[in-house]
Parts: structure tokens; sequence; C-alpha cells
């Protein structure tokens, strides 16, 4: 007949002892000051009385208290106090796959459109085949225009930080 050993309680000494550390560790994990609320290197955009407009740039430098923002390479930076600022907001980019896509197909459909009604308004007896060579060669044209001018108007997305109360 088997015998099962005596089990073990639950906790054992080094589970126990682990415990007590993440305990006694807790109040200084706490007690840490908060990290920068962006990352050196992000594009945000700062709204910060007296000014009214926005400032917009890459983060120099950032940390608990200040945001340090350079509007462009080797300009003067300027630094923002956090408890001052009433707005930050981080930039997500452009979507210009999506806006060029959109442009690619209003293009072509527009310059195919203008093309063919072109072609067809001449009186020869080849204007069906002039309507469709011009309808595809103003697809094509209105195509490579709408996906430029789609990617370039793209709208930059902002995405805002939360600075906690104040």
């Amino acid at each position: 007949m088997f015998i099962p050993a005596k089990q073990e309680p639950y906790m054992t000494r080094p589970a126990l002892t682990l415990l007590v550390l993440l305990v006694l560790t807790a109040p200084a994990i706490g007690a840490q000051p908060p990290g920068a609320p962006v990352p050196v290197g992000a594009r945000v955009r700062v709204a910060a009385p007296p000014r009214v407009e926005w400032t917009t740039g890459i983060v120099a430098a950032a940390d608990s208290a200040r945001v340090v923002v350079r509007a462009a390479p080797g300009a003067t930076a300027d630094t923002f106090l956090l408890a001052s600022v009433s707005a930050l907001e981080v930039s997500r980019g452009r979507r210009r796959l999506v806006r060029g896509a959109v442009g690619l197909l209003i293009g072509a459909a527009v310059g195919g459109g203008i093309g063919a009604a072109v072609g067809a308004r001449g009186s020869s007896a080849d204007a069906g085949f002039a309507s469709y060579i011009l309808g595809v060669g103003g697809a094509a044209a209105g195509a490579v225009l709408g996906v430029t001018l789609g990617a370039l108007s793209a709208p930059e997305r902002w995405e805002p930080v939360w600075l906690g109360p104040r």
C-alpha cells in the first residue's frame, strides 16, 4: 500500500521571504518621481500661456517638471514648465497611404471622365476610339495627380497627453 509523504505548507520560506521583500520595497517604488510625459525625439505641440497659438517641434529634453521643444534643427529651444502647460499633444503621423489611395481613385475617375468626354466630342468616325484613348490617358494623369495631392494633403494626427492633476 502506498502512503503519500507529508505535504509541505502552501507558502514555503523562500516564497514568504519574497513576499516580505516586495512589501518592504513598495513605499520606495511609490516615492519615485514620475517620468517624463513624452519621449525625447517625439514631435509634439504645446499650448502654454501667455502664448495664444500652439508651439510645435521636436522634444529635445524632458523630465517630470519640464519639456524642452526645438521648432527646427539649429533653432533656439523653448522650455515649458509642465505646471504651466494647458495642453500637450504628441504627433501620431499622417495617413498618407489612405489619402493617396482616395486621391488615386478620385483622380482616375475625374481624369478618365474628362478625357472620354473630350474624345467623344469629335465628329470623326473614330470618335469612339479617341474617346477610349483620351479616357485612359486622362485616368492615368488624374491618378498620378490625385495620389500626389492626396498624400501631400494628409493632415497630421495628434494624441493628447495626460499631464495629471494640477
